[in-house]
């Protein structure tokens, strides 16, 4: 999964969280795991994803670093 990191990038700090969009459908989740190289993830769902619910994987310098088909189900 490419990225482009930002010219002149500066730090974003997020909390964990659900996002519930409700114009797209999509339900989007910010988490820290207990994954050393991996410590972020990016969990997205919905029923409009062609290719199943995603997963981003976040390494502890805040760059992605990969992604793929989540299998899991979704928050609440």
């Amino acid at each position: 999964m490419p990225s482009i990191l930002k010219e002149n990038s500066k730090d974003l700090k997020i909390k964990e969280q659900v996002l519930l969009e409700d114009a797209s459908g999509l339900t989007i989740e910010f988490i820290v795991t207990e994954d050393e190289k991996f410590p972020y993830r990016i969990r997205i769902y919905g029923e409009i994803l062609p290719f199943g619910n995603r997963v981003i994987y976040i390494d502890k310098d805040g760059k992605i670093d990969g992604g793929g088909t989540y299998l899991g189900e979704p928050p609440g």
